[in-house]
């Protein structure tokens, strides 16, 4: 069948939401849809665009029953692993009933493909559900890797009123940074990634913003969270790179890091004894989403409420985003993490709802570029 593959523009918006709720029928979940296509000509057509969607159009003559001429669409957007950098993240993929058997869904996964490669994005990742047995095949025979059953990957969400008490679950103090830079300073006041944060628990630390001047020692924090998590060999990005992609002109991710006073330094000398790294997403079923890629607090200042704090704290920043969702994974056998996550109200997708994450990368994900129909 004759079709082709093209950047959704703001009037297809009307047409995506219509394929968004076909699929949240076929999933069972059309009472979670909350967005309208207005929401989505704004999150994904306005200044800041939270995604990117790729339409499928038939030519006339092939129209659907109803009339229709766009028949499938991908949605999209970038992310950060600190494994291996840029990721793509597909939310959905969807082709009408209709035209399935056609090569369309392919074609859209491909052109997916195709752009990731263009951004020089390492991985393909998307979701799906345990018992959608046709859509897992076909990722699969195009090469998925399903994490979960081979990684023991869960996916964790905070929201609703887990979401609210976690923001609200840290009291925080608004503070100065002194800066001998007039101008640096000023400009830091009209950022609120570099604004800093104090928390009280039972050893003082202060959630701050991350800096520049950190990078070296949250690329030290993802070796020690690497290997605790027995993956160390998966780590490729340098300390110059997350300087360049969490600081410079294009950010991927936003970073706090937990920080003590002289007095409770580490052995080595260290103050700076955790972090946390995290980024926007976008549900086509709430809008806007926090997602956290790492969560980790040095061995030796565990248990004095660092952990809480940071993750409260990105749940606060989600709340001012009108972010919906707070979400992670975690692996299957790191039970403490777990247990951390569940008392403070995550919900277990993966174990409640049947949640599969899935990957492409390497020769997988090349390939798939490499079919990409044309332009």
């Amino acid at each position: 069948m004759n079709y082709k593959i093209r950047t959704a523009s703001k009037e297809d918006c009307k047409e995506i939401h219509r394929m968004i709720m076909e699929l949240a029928l076929y999933e069972n979940v059309a009472e979670e849809v909350k967005i309208t296509h207005e929401d989505l000509e704004r999150d994904g057509f306005g200044q800041n665009p939270f995604f990117e969607c790729l339409v499928a159009e038939v030519p006339e003559e092939h129209k659907s029953l109803e009339g229709h001429t766009v028949v499938g669409y991908a949605l999209y957007f970038y992310s950060y692993s600190t494994m291996k950098r840029h990721t793509l993240q597909m939310i959905d993929l969807y082709v009408m009933q209709e035209f399935r058997g056609s090569g369309i869904g392919k074609g859209l996964l491909s052109k997916v493909a195709e752009v990731g490669k263009k951004k020089h994005c390492m991985m393909l990742e998307t979701t799906v559900f345990m018992w959608n047995t046709p859509t897992r095949e076909f990722y699969a025979a195009k090469g998925a890797v399903d994490l979960t059953e081979s990684e023991g990957l869960h996916f964790l969400s905070f929201h609703g009123q887990n979401l609210d008490n976690l923001a609200n679950a840290v009291a925080v103090e608004l503070t100065k940074t002194k800066r001998t830079n007039p101008k640096e300073e000023e400009k830091r006041k009209k950022d609120d990634k570099r604004k800093e944060f104090v928390a009280s628990a039972n050893m003082n630390f202060k959630i701050r913003a991350a800096v520049k001047e950190d990078c070296k020692e949250i690329q030290r924090m993802i070796m020690e969270l690497a290997i605790y998590e027995k993956m160390p060999e998966q780590v490729k990005i340098s300390h110059e790179e997350l300087e360049r992609d969490g600081f410079g002109q294009n950010s991927y991710f936003e970073c706090l890091v937990a920080e003590v006073p002289e007095e409770h330094k580490y052995k080595a000398g260290h103050t700076v004894v955790g972090y946390t790294l995290y980024f926007y997403k976008y549900s086509t079923w709430k809008g806007c989403v926090i997602h956290i890629e790492d969560l980790y607090v040095m061995q030796e200042f565990r248990g004095n409420g660092i952990g809480k704090a940071l993750l409260s704290k990105v749940a606060e920043v989600g709340k001012t985003k009108q972010c919906q969702r707070l979400e992670l994974n975690v692996l299957d056998w790191n039970k403490p993490s777990r247990d951390f996550y569940a008392a403070k109200g995550a919900v277990d997708l993966t174990e409640s709802e049947g949640w599969h994450a899935l990957r492409f990368h390497g020769q997988s994900l090349d390939n798939l570029a490499n079919e990409a129909p044309e332009d």
